[in-house]
């Protein structure tokens, strides 16, 4: 999957997850060095779960593609690869 769609799709996942936050915890979806969980993480375990479908949820909308990130973040060898959210977007182009 090229990098621009999944932009794309993280962006609407973002929106998505900030409808649910109070404005002082938004995510800003254009900085890449984000750490998203973790010490210095902007997201609790709950905002980390709604973003997950949220990005689940545009995967399938957009691109009619089924894919587990719950699963996948699972799997301790892939803790890594959702720290932040440029280790996301690069997970995602890898993967979807």
């Amino acid at each position: 999957m090229n990098q621009q769609t999944i932009e794309t799709i993280l962006a609407d996942a973002i929106t998505e997850l900030n409808r649910q936050l109070p404005p002082e915890n938004h995510l800003q979806g254009d900085q890449a060095a984000t750490i998203l969980v973790g010490e210095g993480g902007v997201l609790d375990s709950l905002s980390l779960i709604n973003l997950f479908v949220a990005v689940e949820e545009q995967l399938e909308e957009q691109l009619d593609l089924s894919l587990s990130l719950l699963d996948a973040i699972a799997d301790e060898a892939n803790a890594d690869h959702f720290h932040t959210l440029g280790n996301l977007t690069n997970w995602l182009t890898q993967h979807a």
